[in-house]
Formats: structure tokens, sequence, C-alpha cells
């Protein structure tokens, strides 16, 4: 159901529809997973995972992933999503099962805690997320639960409030672009200097403009994607002679 609602802005009257927590209700309810790639299925635990549906899943996939995803962003259906999981299956696959232990992770904006989740399955142990919503976050220490991810450690928290004492092999962040621009600095910072940061939740209207900020912070970009004009990018500090 589509609600209309209105409001003043600028002398001007702006219509916006919304979605009905009902209807978004439905959606959940009637949402069956999604293939990231060949390797990887995210499967809504609500299905319940003694299922016969969830054991075909296990037969084929290397990866299947139950999550719980109701209120929290995150199902695997979203381009920002799914192209943070490829890059990050991507870049994991290089490593050894022994080097990939010793690699540490921040996902920031963790939603429902997916990025994460995926990390720990793919071999990574040390693992930061956090969220700035708390309904996200209890949803995110559900899913860490249901997927036996032991090592996951969650908080509630700003991108703005947080500064790292630690950095990270690999920082993750699918959050609104103006964060992104106005916390490049904390990012860069909190990254190893032969880390990789994958930022995504950046439309194709910023592309200039996110180009520019990470060039003039002196991050590479190593690999870049778009989908449905969403885009996402792989970055690495640029090396100085």
């Amino acid at each position: 159901k589509l609600e209309t609602l209105s409001f003043e802005f600028k002398d001007r009257i702006i219509s916006v529809q919304t979605i009905s927590d009902n209807w978004k209700d439905r959606w959940y309810d009637s949402f069956k997973g999604y293939a990231i790639n060949e390797h990887i299925y995210i499967f809504p635990a609500e299905t319940g995972i003694e299922s016969s549906v969830y054991v075909s899943y296990v037969n084929t996939y290397k990866y299947v992933i139950p999550l719980y995803i109701k209120h929290a962003f995150g199902d695997g259906h979203h381009p920002t999503t799914q192209q943070r999981i490829q890059f990050l299956y991507e870049y994991t696959t290089q490593w050894t099962t022994n080097s990939i232990a010793t690699l540490s992770m921040c996902d920031i904006g963790t939603g429902s805690g997916i990025l994460a989740i995926c990390a720990y399955k793919f071999g990574i142990q040390s693992i930061f997320a956090f969220d700035n919503d708390p309904i996200a976050i209890e949803r995110t220490k559900e899913n860490i639960l249901l997927n036996n991810c032991s090592t996951i450690q969650v908080k509630n928290k700003n991108v703005d409030e947080w500064h790292s004492d630690d950095q990270y092999n690999i920082i993750t962040a699918n959050i609104l672009t103006e964060s992104i621009i106005q916390n490049i600095k904390i990012i860069k910072n909190a990254m190893h200097k032969d880390g990789i940061a994958i930022l995504s939740g950046i439309s194709q209207q910023w592309h200039d403009e996110i180009c520019d900020v990470l060039i003039n912070n002196n991050f590479k970009i190593e690999k870049y994607s778009s989908l449905n004009d969403w885009n996402c990018y792989q970055l690495c500090h640029k090396k100085t002679m």
C-alpha cells in the first residue's frame, strides 16, 4: 500500500509516496532469498533453517547465509549489498586459509550484519561492525548468533563518533554518500597501510564528486562497479614514491 505525504520546502509543496509497514512485512514474508553469485546464497531465516528448501541450498552453494532481515537493511537483494559482497569475496579468495584468518575488518553501517557475517564465513576472524540504528544492531546480534559467528563485535555508533585506535586490513561501508565524504579522513586513518576499503551506497550522480574526494585524500581506486545506477569502489592507499 502506498501512502502519500506532503510537506513544504522552500515555498514548494512536495509529495512523497511511502510504503506502509504492512506492505513491507508482506514483502519480507514472500522473500525467498537471493543468490549473490554461484557460491553465495542469502536465505531468509524466517523460512526455517530446518526446512528442505534450506538444505537444498546448502547442497548447492558453498556459502549459505541465513538472516533475519525484517527492519534492517541488508537482505542481499539491493545492488549496494550485492557489489560489496562480491568485491569482498573476490578479495578474500586471493588469500590462503591461514593467511585470511589473520586479517581484520570493520563494517560501517552493518544493517542486518550481512557483510560482517559473510566475512566471517570467508575466513576472517577479527571483525568489528557498527550502525547508528539500534534496531539494526539488535538484528545483527540475532544474525551473528544464528550463524555462530562468535568473534564479531558489534556496537551502536555513528561513524563521525568513531575514532579507532586500531587499523583494519579491510573496511567496508554502506552509508550515505554525504557521510562518506564528511568522514573520509576517519575511514582513511582506520585503514592499514596495505589495507583496502570497499565503499558503496553511492548513486551514479555522485560518481565524479566521490572520485575527486578519494583522489584528493590519496586513495587509489583499484576496482569499480556500477549496478542499476548504484556504484561500489574498492580502494587502497596511494603509494608514494
